[in-house]
């Protein structure tokens, strides 16, 4: 039921016309900022461009053994497009990542290179990707997680951490 259907309103014509349009007013700024925000993420035509994406977000990281704030920002903004989280979100998953990562480089030495784990489909609804990248001292696990939607494959999530555990747990 629209504004326009309102039989029972006892307001003025012209109260009810300002309320509709403060309504569609709100509701264009709300869809805007959620464009804006990554609240609509954008979508991958298929798993192979999935895989692209990841392999080029590693690569990016990694590339030149640096771990500064330009080197990690032009690897989130390979990522961010296909993400759905809010810009603040975002800025919150960039620093501590940037934190993360210098930590993790100073006490592990140099990086070496990132291999492909594992990836699976589930019935087209859900793959994952799981790497490891190696470095002098240690190893982290990144996981990629997709969801097929019906206008094409999301970035659901994207998590590194230390647990090699997994990797032997059947």
């Amino acid at each position: 039921r629209g504004c326009w259907q309102e039989k029972k309103a006892t307001f003025s014509p012209v109260f009810t016309v300002i309320i509709c349009l403060i309504s569609v007013i709100s509701t264009a700024i709300s869809t805007a900022q959620s464009s804006l925000y990554g609240l609509n993420p954008g979508t991958l035509e298929n798993l192979e461009a999935a895989e692209k994406l990841n392999e080029k977000f590693l690569s990016t990281l990694f590339q030149t053994g640096k771990n500064d704030d330009a080197t990690i920002t032009s690897a989130f903004d390979l990522i961010r497009p296909y993400l759905g989280i809010s810009g603040q979100e975002f800025k919150k998953l960039h620093s501590s990542s940037f934190q993360y990562m210098k930590k993790f480089q100073e006490k592990n030495g140099q990086y070496i290179d990132f291999i492909l784990m594992s990836k699976s489909n589930k019935k087209e609804v859900l793959a994952g990707y799981n790497y490891i990248v190696r470095f002098e001292k240690n190893i982290l696990r990144f996981i990629f997680l997709y969801y097929h939607s019906k206008k094409g494959w999301i970035l659901k999530l994207a998590h590194w951490d230390e647990n090699l555990e997994s990797y032997f747990h059947d």
